[in-house]
Formats: C-alpha cells, sequence, structure tokens
C-alpha cells in the first residue's frame, strides 16, 4: 500500500506538471499576442490598439480585465538599453478626427522617473501624412494632460490623430512602468447648435460687468488693454448689431457684478482703483442705472466691500454672493430690497471663492465655479440656493474646474463659459441640466478667454469680451451661441 500511495502522488505530481507547462505555453502565446497589439475600445467608437513599435519593449499588458479606455492601466516591460537612455515607442491605431467632437487625452503615469516617459499627440492629413506632432507636457504627481480639446490644437487639414507614449530603458536592468488612466475620450456635443460672430466692443476689456437690459446687453467697466480700470459703459443691440455709449459709472470699478430688475441695471461691488498695478479696494457701493433717462443714482452701501463677487435678482431681491473683501475670500450672501433700500444678511454661500458665476432657475441661485486663491486652485462646485427656504444645496459639480468664467440660462438651462487655469484660458462651453442635474458639453466657444461676461437675448447667448491669455489680456470679441432648442 506504501507503494501504491506513492505512485499515486508521483502520477498526481506528473500530471500536474504537464499541466503547468501547457497553462505556461498557453500564457506565453497569449503574452505574444499582447505585445503585438492591445485593444481598446470605448463607447460609438472604432476600435484603437496600442502596438509595440520596438524590439526593446518585452511586453505590454493590461492590469485589469477592462478595455484601457477609462479608468485602467497599461504595463509596460522595457529590457536594458545601451549606455545612454534608449528611447522606443508604443502608439495607437490612427484615431479619425471628427470635427463635431472634441478628443480629451490625458495619462498618469506611475514609474521610478517619470522623465523617461514622453506621450506625444501627432495629426495627419487624409493620406496619413504627418502633419504636426506635439509633445505633451507633464503635470504633477506624473500627469500628463494633452490640450483638452485636441481639435483646437489640430492645424487645417487634420483627419487622423495618434497618441504615442515614448519609453525610455534603463542601461542596467529592466524597466517597469505603469501607465494608469489612459483616455482618448470623445466628448458627446450638441452639434446641431452653432457659433455665429457679431459687431466687435468698440473697445476691447477685460473683467468687466455685463447684463442684458431691454433685450440689449450692457458692459460696465472692467480693465483697458493698457490695464486702466475703467468706468465707460457700452450696449450692444442684437436687432440693428450695433454698439452705442451710454453714461460712464460714477466710479472707475473692475471685477465688479450687474443685475437687471423691473427695467432697471444694478451695478455692486468691485475694485476702485486707478489700474491693474495698484492694490484694489473692495468696493461696497451700489450704482443705480435708468435706461429711459441714461442716469446713474445710488443705493445703500452693501455692509461689507467685495471684488470679483457674483449677483443676481430674485423675485425683486438682488443677492450679492461670494468675492473678496478686506480680509480675504467671502462667503458672503446678502440681499439688497431696492424698494426698502436696505441690505439683508443670509445664509453664507458654504464654499467661499471668488471669480464665480450665477444664474436665476425657476426662482433658485445656481452658484458655479471660482476659485478659492490662484489660478491653480479653480473649483468645480455647484451649489444652489433657495430664497423661499434662505438653505444651500450642493448639486452635481461641474465637469471642469474653471475661475474667471461667466454663464447664462436659456430654456430653464445653464450654460458656464470660458475661464482661466494656471495652464492656459478655457473655450469651454458645459450645459447644465437643473431638473435633472447633470452636465453636457456643448459645442466649444471659437475663441478661449476668461474674464468674461455671458448674456442671453430671445433664443441666443451673447460671449463678450474678456482676455486670450491668463492674466492682463483683453479682447472686444462677441461670438454669439445659437442653442439647437430641439436637443434640450
Amino acid at each position: 500500500m506504501m507503494v501504491m500511495r506513492c505512485g499515486g502522488i508521483l502520477w498526481h505530481f506528473e500530471l500536474s506538471f504537464y499541466l503547468a507547462v501547457i497553462f505556461l505555453i498557453t500564457y506565453s502565446v497569449i503574452g505574444i499576442i499582447q505585445v503585438s497589439a492591445i485593444r481598446t475600445v470605448a463607447s460609438n467608437e472604432p476600435f484603437i490598439n496600442f502596438t509595440n513599435n520596438n524590439k526593446d519593449i518585452l511586453s505590454i499588458s493590461t492590469e485589469t480585465n477592462r478595455p484601457i479606455f477609462g479608468n485602467n492601466s497599461l504595463r509596460v516591460d522595457v529590457k536594458p538599453g545601451n549606455d545612454t537612455t534608449n528611447w522606443n515607442t508604443i502608439s495607437t491605431d490612427f484615431i479619425p478626427i471628427n470635427e463635431n467632437a472634441y478628443y480629451n487625452t490625458s495619462l498618469y503615469i506611475s514609474a521610478k522617473d517619470v522623465n523617461q516617459l514622453h506621450p506625444k499627440i501627432t495629426y495627419f492629413d487624409s493620406n496619413k501624412k504627418q502633419i504636426k506632432s506635439v509633445f505633451v507636457s507633464g503635470g504633477r504627481d506624473g500627469t500628463f494632460e494633452a490640450p483638452y480639446n485636441l481639435i483646437d490644437s489640430s492645424p487645417n487639414g487634420t483627419k487622423y490623430m495618434q497618441l504615442q507614449i515614448w519609453v525610455g530603458s534603463n542601461p542596467s536592468m529592466s524597466s517597469n512602468y505603469l501607465i494608469d488612466n489612459v483616455k482618448i475620450e470623445k466628448e458627446h456635443v450638441n452639434s446641431s447648435s452653432m457659433w455665429v460672430t457679431g459687431t466687435n466692443m468698440p473697445y476691447p476689456r477685460t473683467d468687466f460687468a455685463g447684463a442684458s437690459l431691454n433685450e440689449k446687453i450692457y458692459i460696465i467697466g472692467g480693465f483697458s488693454t493698457y490695464g486702466e480700470t475703467l468706468n465707460t459703459v457700452e450696449y450692444y443691440d442684437p436687432k440693428t448689431d450695433t454698439w452705442s455709449t451710454a453714461s460712464p459709472l460714477p466710479e472707475q470699478l473692475d471685477h465688479a457684478a450687474a443685475a437687471v430688475y423691473n427695467g432697471t441695471l444694478y451695478v455692486v461691488g468691485g475694485y476702485a482703483r486707478e489700474d491693474h498695478t495698484k492694490d484694489g479696494n473692495p468696493s461696497d457701493r451700489l450704482f443705480i442705472y435708468n435706461a429711459s433717462t441714461d442716469k446713474w443714482d445710488e443705493g445703500k452701501s452693501m455692509p461689507k466691500g467685495r471684488g470679483a463677487l457674483t449677483a443676481n435678482f430674485i423675485n425683486g431681491t438682488l443677492y450679492a454672493v461670494g468675492g473678496v473683501n478686506d480680509l480675504g475670500l467671502s462667503d458672503s450672501n446678502t440681499a439688497y430690497d431696492p424698494q426698502a433700500n436696505e441690505w439683508t444678511e443670509k445664509t453664507p454661500m458654504p464654499t467661499a471663492r471668488e471669480h464665480l458665476t450665477s444664474t436665476v432657475v425657476d426662482g433658485k441661485l445656481y452658484v458655479i465655479g471660482g476659485r478659492v486663491g490662484g489660478l491653480d486652485h479653480n473649483l468645480d462646485a455647484n451649489q444652489v440656493y433657495d430664497p423661499v427656504t434662505d438653505k444651500w444645496s450642493e448639486l452635481e459639480s461641474m465637469p471642469s474646474k474653471r475661475g474667471g468664467i461667466a454663464s447664462a440660462a436659456l430654456d430653464k438651462m445653464i450654460y458656464v463659459f470660458g475661464g482661466e487655469g494656471p495652464d492656459g484660458t478655457f473655450n469651454n462651453n458645459e450645459k447644465y441640466d437643473p431638473n435633472a442635474n447633470n452636465w453636457t458639453s456643448e459645442l466649444r466657444m471659437p475663441t478661449a478667454r476668461h474674464g468674461l461676461v455671458a448674456a442671453a437675448v430671445n433664443d441666443r447667448i451673447y460671449v463678450v469680451g474678456g482676455g486670450f491669455e491668463v492674466g492682463l489680456t483683453v479682447s472686444s470679441l462677441n461670438e454669439i451661441f445659437i442653442v439647437n432648442k430641439t436637443a434640450n
């Protein structure tokens, strides 16, 4: 019986050994297939492969069973290189560019030496001939983000795009890189909507206030081309596509807020100064403009001055929210009653911030975006205030973190435009549906800008002025967004 048991053990051992060999051979074959191509797929997209272009790359494999589109990982193993760094590449297939779509590429790279990895976007014409290549700059913690809208970065004639990842090999040892969150995403956009241009403002400006009054768009104060703080007021008539001049604001102001009620324009807060080189004093003043007489009056001052705030009317009450006061960021929510000429403190905003925007839908104030310091501290916050209950609620965050933005409501949808961040200005146009509490991407602005104004008149949104680049830059642009209402 001892012999029979030993024989049984030996037989089982031999069987296990042969099964292991078969498994290893099968795994190796699969591994070889993986080296040649990793197939990736996204909804409504053709299959896209990551291909090994160099013999120094031992293998490419997925860290999970999910496709590489979305939140998962790609592992690249590289054999030792020469005495100097050996560069190898893996790349996607040619990705067709759809002119009505926007592509966002981002990578998170985890490695001992992130400098050994360099993503690159290459653009090709209809014959797949290279037109232009752009290396993607690295961000914090190994994050690489290509231009958010790759269409904007592509030269004329682009029909295909390709993502390449250049991989450096260590001269003395094999290298293992985990490339996490590889994404090549096509945004859904309402391609039936469109942008057209109107007559530009007579004088370029940025960081100004604006609102629609009597189906005309009023532009107030802000910075000039040379950084002077303005008190000039201009208004645009969409019916005639012409600009006119109104009486100047009683004080030079930038970063003020404007709102309209009962045929009257109200301008509140802002920074009172001569130009951008001076430290601005947060203004507490409230100016009231009567279009029929072309004259300004002054209402009771706010309890505390604030600049870079936002303001809107709800049922005859002006709500001035957020901004910066003499102590720093403000969460203040103060209400002004034009009949009583009095201010009342309301429940503060949950998140103190500046360079934010707000819009009213169905008697509620939606306060979106902004920042809490420098350009690298932008927010995606979306909070709503109900004046009936004097309470705030948190909503679905904006898809992008932006400050220096503008917004307007049309058919109970909120559109948020532009902004700036540490790497440049935004041409984002993101739509929020308060009823569904969700966001969708709309056709982007033709020109990225910050410090701009958006105002709705009838069935169009007019996006005016603002700076092309981060900091003090100005424009006189008047770009008009025509919404496809059947898609809402």
